[in-house]
């Protein structure tokens, strides 16, 4: 049975999170899901929530978990996982493997908040069907198996440690660059002073600083004067003269999607749309009608579209009950 069908059986009627880990599965699930309320003749009780939808969208989603009067699942990212008051939900669903056992502790958190009422996670493992020219991983169903550890490793009240004090050697590197560009040069004593003894570094030993220092000379990344101030060497200059090299992240460029004047939120864009074409936004499918490349504005219109692509896919779920 397609995981879709499977999460329509389950779910309707009850208020639950689902967390398919990334924004574009969050979209699929909500658009095949809400379409199946259509085929029946009722309500849609899907919402979709995630960073990039308008303020307007994501809060309609939670009034949604926190009526009474209705049924309602949220589709979502981590944007649920926490800090948003959503009332109570039933069941936690995780499909494929969590970032990390202390993110899957979290979402379940969110479950059996009510006296006498079981926390329910619900896991599924959606893995390729098998052929001769299938590859070890999907041979051993790594999928299932990094979700059966996770969950053993949950139970057993075990999740990953805070990490804190880290080196950080590439940011320290982007720093040492970035104050020799904002002061004109500085010397190691400096450069130590305001990055280590008094900046965010404080885990580097002075004999490490002095090694690192050494080794962005001889990649030319820094150059030292005969009075001991450092400058940037050649790649070092090339490098800060980049228009990137202040970015801390790299994204793609986002597109505002508009319908009728109104917002629907901002989409990640790597290859241009065009009109015509379509796209599933907020759980529902547009047709694009216009786009303005200089304003970065995509306008849209509801259409049914065309239905997603086939995927042959199967599941494993796994479903616990009292973890805690």
């Amino acid at each position: 049975m397609a995981c879709h069908l499977y999460l329509y059986q389950v779910l309707r009627g009850t208020n639950n999170l689902v967390f398919p880990n990334s924004r574009g599965q969050v979209e699929w699930y909500t658009d095949l899901l809400r379409r199946l309320c259509e085929k029946e003749g009722i309500p849609s009780q899907f919402w979709a929530h995630h960073g990039n939808l308008s303020k307007e969208y994501r809060e309609d989603a939670e009034k949604a978990l926190k009526d009474k009067s209705q049924n309602a699942t949220a589709i979502c990212t981590t944007t649920l996982e926490l800090g948003i008051d959503i009332g109570h939900v039933k069941s936690i669903c995780q499909i494929g493997s969590p970032p990390s056992v202390a993110s899957l502790r979290q979402r379940l958190g969110r479950s059996g908040r009510r006296k006498d009422e079981p926390a329910i996670l619900r896991g599924y493992c959606i893995e390729c069907e098998l052929t001769p020219d299938s590859g070890l991983s999907d041979r051993i169903r790594e999928g299932l198996l990094q979700m059966i550890a996770m969950i053993q490793l949950l139970l057993e009240g075990w999740f990953e440690p805070p990490r804190i004090k880290g080196l950080h050697y590439s940011t320290l590197v982007q720093q040492i660059l970035s104050v020799i560009a904002q002061k004109g040069g500085a010397t190691a004593a400096e450069l130590w002073h305001t990055l280590i003894h008094q900046g965010p570094f404080e885990g580097i030993v002075r004999e490490d600083f002095l090694s690192l220092l050494r080794g962005m000379g001889e990649e030319l990344l820094l150059m030292q004067e005969s009075t001991g101030l450092l400058l940037h060497g050649e790649k070092g200059e090339n490098l800060v003269n980049h228009y990137d090299f202040f970015a801390a992240f790299v994204s793609t460029e986002e597109f505002r999607l508009i319908v009728e004047g109104k917002a629907l939120g901002s989409l990640p864009i790597k290859h241009i749309l065009i009109p015509g074409q379509y796209l599933i936004f907020a759980g529902r499918r547009w047709r694009v009608l216009d786009v303005d490349v200089e304003k970065k504005v995509i306008s849209v219109k509801a259409d049914k579209g065309r239905a997603p692509p086939n995927t042959r896919l199967f599941i494993v779920q796994v479903r616990l009950v009292d973890l805690f």
